[in-house]
């Protein structure tokens, strides 16, 4: 799938681009870092290889099933918490490079996304040349793209920081 294709499905499912960087990539190639945002707390992040086509892509987000039986239709990688009224939040992120609206659909027909986050899902927004960084660096390449956010998105979803900062330190 091309870079412009992704992202006309991004767009078609209500995402909406809040951080767009250019990096140098292999052979001097222009690249783009792209994060993308569902108001239903979605994050899609990529960067493309070549320009025309997608690298990388990860998706994270807490969900929350409908029934102990939806459990099954959870793509990806995660964690269960259980909420103060016994019931199960999903903290999830998962690689969406391809397939991400088949599991868009079979997360929505099973369960609810969840905008008011209760834990941070593992968050990796790097592009492939700054994952060669120490643990430490890729951290602060991190915040440093969190800190380009639009300010609504930052207050709405500080954990994001707390996590970063965590990891960095």
């Amino acid at each position: 799938m091309t870079t412009n294709d992704y992202i006309k499905l991004l767009k078609a499912e209500g995402f909406i681009k809040i951080l767009e960087e250019e990096f140098v990539g292999n052979d001097n190639c222009k690249e783009i870092f792209f994060i993308y945002f569902h108001k239903n707390g979605i994050f899609v992040s990529f960067d493309t290889y070549s320009i025309h086509t997608i690298n990388a892509a990860k998706m994270v987000f807490n969900w929350k099933p409908k029934t102990l039986s939806a459990i099954n239709e959870i793509c990806g990688s995660g964690y269960f918490i259980k909420m103060r009224n016994g019931k199960m939040v999903w903290i999830g992120s998962d690689d969406v490079r391809d397939s991400m609206w088949y599991k868009l659909r079979r997360l929505r027909r099973s369960g609810v996304f969840i905008r008011d986050w209760f834990e941070c899902p593992d968050i990796w927004w790097v592009n492939y040349t700054e994952s060669k960084l120490s643990t430490k660096e890729l951290y602060l390449a991190m915040i440093r793209k969190f800190c380009k956010l639009p300010q609504s998105i930052q207050q709405d979803f500080h954990l994001i920081h707390e996590y970063l900062e965590y990891g960095a330190s």
